[in-house]
């Protein structure tokens, strides 16, 4: 059963999907063997993630939670959400069967899909799905500590597919050392936290 619900004011639409499945946290974890439906999370938030390589190219989900000013999803545990300006990423629990998804968009707002597509390209001359942003704190639930090589081999899993790298730790203060389980190919990788990079590393083969 698949659920659609559509209202509008004179400010803002908002969209409702929702079905009775297993849910999109748990289809992930088990398609990828993941330890924690959370970590499902954390990997659409990197995007190129799909349980269907042959019909899907995994930009969906990425893309559309950035064309709208709030997106969230619950799914059987868990709920992930995302405000257009907001600093953080929400990840709390969540007690209903299946899947629902919650859009929200300004009727007024001057975002275009191209103007969403460019953030994630790495210049002006290659136009592919090639940047990507990395919200370390997805790694982190409740007051877990970020300190085990499994959760820092977790957060770097699939940037290989990435050109460019940024890894968001705005809530973190940390001390670099070098680690090896960055992706050891051409392309840039960046630590950034408010107001502006802390530091910047370039990997070549």
């Amino acid at each position: 059963m698949i659920l659609v619900k559509i209202s509008k004011t004179a400010v803002t639409t908002e969209m409702m999907i929702g079905d009775n499945g297993i849910g999109i946290f748990k289809k992930i974890q088990e398609a990828f063997n993941l330890p924690d439906q959370r970590y499902a999370i954390l990997e659409l938030a990197k995007g190129k993630l799909t349980t269907d390589p042959s019909r899907h190219t995994g930009e969906g989900v990425f893309f559309s939670s950035r064309m709208f000013d709030r997106f969230s999803i619950g799914a059987d545990k868990t709920y992930y959400g995302h405000r257009l300006g907001d600093d953080s990423d929400w990840l709390m629990d969540w007690g209903n069967a299946g899947t629902t998804v919650f859009m929200e968009l300004s009727n007024h707002t001057a975002r275009t899909p191209k103007k969403v597509f460019d953030q994630y390209s790495s210049s002006d001359e290659d136009y592919g799905f090639n940047k990507t942003v990395v919200p370390v704190n997805l790694a982190q639930y409740g007051n877990d500590k970020l300190i085990s090589r499994s959760q820092a081999k977790r957060v770097v899993s699939r940037l290989e597919l990435f050109k460019t790298i940024l890894f968001d730790l705005r809530r973190y203060k940390i001390k670099w050392t070098h680690y090896p389980y960055f992706p050891s190919r051409p392309g840039r990788l960046q630590f950034f936290s408010v107001p502006r990079p802390v530091g910047e590393a370039t990997g070549k083969k």
